[in-house]
This record gives C-alpha cells, structure tokens and sequence, in this order.
C-alpha cells in the first residue's frame, strides 16, 4: 500500500520537475530557445 502512495507521488513530482528544467535550460542557453519560427496568426 505504501509503495502505491509512494509512486503515486513520485508520478506527480515529474510533471513541475521537466518544466521546471525547461525554465532553468532557458536561463542557462537563452540564445537557443530564441533561435528558428515559431507561428503566425494571420497572414
């Protein structure tokens, strides 16, 4: 029953941990993320 609680958990933290990378990864290369097209709208 523990374990279940505890990879319940573990499952949860992951999500905000690979954003949080991403914001850290852009302060770190910020030249990188600004580089290639991202969209338009209209026209």
């Amino acid at each position: 029953m523990v374990g279940w609680f505890l990879a319940l958990a573990y499952a949860c933290i992951i999500a905000p941990n690979a954003s949080a990378m991403t914001l850290v990864f852009r302060q770190l290369f910020p030249s990188v993320m600004e580089r290639g097209y991202l969209y338009t709208i209209v026209g």
